[in-house]
């Protein structure tokens, strides 16, 4: 998105939010998780760690429920990278992902592990 690349953050929500109402309208679950994923990584942009949790919960519990393996993956590498920038967060985190992929803790752990180092070779 447009308003994303420029780091207008505000204006990026506000059109993300509104594409999520047209979503949740036709009762586009999956594309409403995708949208709610792009929400929680423009609040982390601005820092809002709070809501960019609450958004990635609520997208990964949507992926799980659809059985969508790959996009909830890609989730819980948006939640390892918001652990690993608020350390306070983490364990929540890890508690978040474990009950909902009803993985065990220190899987999850790992897994978020992978995630960031993972994404601190690919930068």
């Amino acid at each position: 998105m447009v308003a994303e690349e420029r780091r207008d953050f505000a204006a990026a929500e506000e059109a993300y939010r509104t594409a999520l109402e047209i979503k949740q309208t036709f009762d586009d679950q999956h594309s409403a998780a995708s949208t709610w994923h792009q929400l929680g990584m423009v609040a982390q942009e601005r820092r809002d760690l709070a809501a960019a949790e609450e958004a990635y919960r609520t997208a990964l519990d949507i992926f799980v429920a659809a059985n969508d393996e790959h996009s909830a993956a890609t989730v819980i590498g948006s939640c390892a990278r918001l652990g690993q920038a608020d350390p306070d967060r983490a364990e929540g985190l890890t508690a978040m992902v474990a009950g909902q992929t009803e993985m065990d803790a220190e899987d999850v752990r790992n897994l978020f592990f992978k995630a960031v180092s993972n994404a601190e070779e690919q930068a």
